[in-house]
């Protein structure tokens, strides 16, 4: 089963699948693909906040921060509720 990174909840983690391309949101798809979020890669829920539609995530390493607008961009696979 599919799924948005902006439908996983905080303490879950999915690794991703696809990018997906959408009119009007080509900035938006440009950042994903520069911070380094691509298929394959495994990330975890740090951190959900609502109000400024921000998500903390760890991928790797590395902790980022992302808007909602691009996390609707990321489709993931199998979720689960383990860290890694």
């Amino acid at each position: 089963m599919m799924f948005l990174l902006n439908e996983l909840k905080k303490g879950q983690e999915a690794s991703i699948v696809s990018l997906l391309q959408k009119p009007g949101k080509e900035d938006l798809f440009r950042n994903i693909l520069d911070i380094g979020l691509l298929p394959g890669t495994k990330v975890f829920i740090l951190e959900k906040y609502d109000s400024q539609k921000k998500i903390i995530l760890r991928a790797g390493e590395v902790e980022i921060a992302i808007r909602e607008g691009e996390a609707e961009l990321i489709q993931v696979g199998e979720i689960s509720n383990e860290s890694f």
